[in-house]
């Protein structure tokens, strides 16, 4: 008999810094140096597949201590466990061992209401550094804020499997950091200031997912627009601290392709869910998608004593004796500002259902109802 555990974290003391450090400079998030080669090609969550001939590069990091990343929220598909190290206030930086260059970020504050951008990519040694930087709404000041970030590259064609690109925030749009399963071109256009239309063409519609995040260290963030995405043309909104429309570069990641299917349908890898949640709390069928179950995404709005709460649930039961890592996302969709964070982070229980929180607020840090796009991804070698 399925079922389903909800946890709800306790508030871990934010604060202290981790010893040790890496010494690499800070840049530019959207300016990463070229480099196609992949120089580690370790088996990933199963051998390739007949989708693909290079098994993708993935890892994920959620940092509930801010000292490290937690266990049973970190991965590295090149082998090394993430290392993380707290900067400053607000200012943490994760590293990858192994992992190519020039891959997509995505991120999601947790716990508190802040904003969450990627300061920085680089080369680091054989692996990839990530500068994150966390602030609050409104006033734009630096703050600690619990947060997930996922790092993934991948260089194969054939499909239409998904995408991703870094997009600069001014005409002529240049982009960096690509990938486009089809082999088609990625286009951008304005839809006027801080709104934005990527196009990965030769993408097909359905059961998809799109993600974005603003690639700044300041106190700008960016949204799905209000209709998210059709296929592969992902619509994208960005706003100052005040929740004014501004011009912010970004990083959008767009697919089907929650890793272990449908391009590796292989007994042991990564399962997944992809939901999009309307306001009132319902789960969008023809863009919502669950590996391991069928239709088998739940979600409900809840007004509990602390605030307005999602309640999301990805109904898959591991193979495994024991808890395995889980990775979440999720992205706002507005064209007024509104925004979405993780609550707390979603937990797997042993051989039943995962379960996440999701909370959203107005562009002043107030709590509301709002559409969203949110990702489980849990990775179980045994499959479903």
């Amino acid at each position: 008999m399925r079922t389903t555990r909800t946890f709800l974290m306790s508030a871990l003391m934010i604060g202290g810094v981790a010893a040790g450090g890496c010494g690499e400079p800070e840049g530019d998030a959207g300016a990463v140096t070229t480099d196609d080669a992949e120089t580690t090609r370790a088996p990933l969550l199963g051998a390739p597949g007949a989708f693909y001939t290079v098994a993708p590069a993935w890892a994920f990091c959620g940092s509930t201590s801010l000292v490290d990343c937690h266990g049973g929220y970190s991965f590295n598909s090149r082998g090394a466990k993430p290392t993380f190290l707290k900067r400053a206030v607000g200012l943490y930086r994760v590293m990858f061992e192994n992992q190519p260059a020039n891959g997509n970020v995505q991120l999601a504050a947790s716990s508190s209401n802040a904003h969450c951008g990627l300061a920085a990519q680089f080369p680091s040694g054989t692996g990839v550094g990530l500068d994150i930087a966390c602030r609050a709404p409104s006033s734009g000041a630096p703050v600690d804020s619990q947060f997930m970030v996922s790092y993934y590259r991948d260089t194969n064609v054939g499909g239409s499997l998904g995408g991703y690109a870094n997009v600069s925030a001014v005409a002529p749009f240049t982009t960096s950091n690509t990938w486009n399963s089809s082999g088609g071109p990625i286009g951008v256009q304005s839809l006027g200031l801080g709104r934005y239309r990527v196009t990965f063409s030769g993408q097909q519609p359905g059961g998809d997912n799109a993600q974005v995040t603003a690639l700044t260290s300041g106190p700008a963030y960016c949204t799905l627009a209000a209709n998210g995405w059709s296929g592969g043309v992902v619509d994208v909104t960005c706003f100052n601290s005040l929740g004014q429309a501004a011009s912010v570069p970004f990083s959008v990641s767009y697919g089907h392709n929650v890793r272990g299917e449908p391009r590796n349908a292989l007994p042991a890898g990564t399962q997944g869910a992809l939901v999009v949640v309307n306001s009132p709390g319902g789960v969008d069928p023809n863009r919502s998608r669950n590996s391991c179950s069928v239709g088998g995404n739940s979600a409900v709005f809840q007004q509990q004593p602390s605030g307005l709460t999602y309640v999301e649930t990805y109904h898959a039961v591991t193979a495994t004796q024991g808890e395995v890592p889980l990775m979440s996302l999720v992205s706002g969709m507005s064209g007024s500002g509104a925004y979405c964070n993780l609550s707390h982070f979603p937990i797997q229980g042993v051989r039943s259902d995962s379960t996440g929180l999701v909370r959203c607020f107005g562009p002043g840090g107030t709590e509301t109802s709002a559409t969203h796009s949110s990702m489980f991804i849990i990775q179980d070698h045994s499959g479903c």
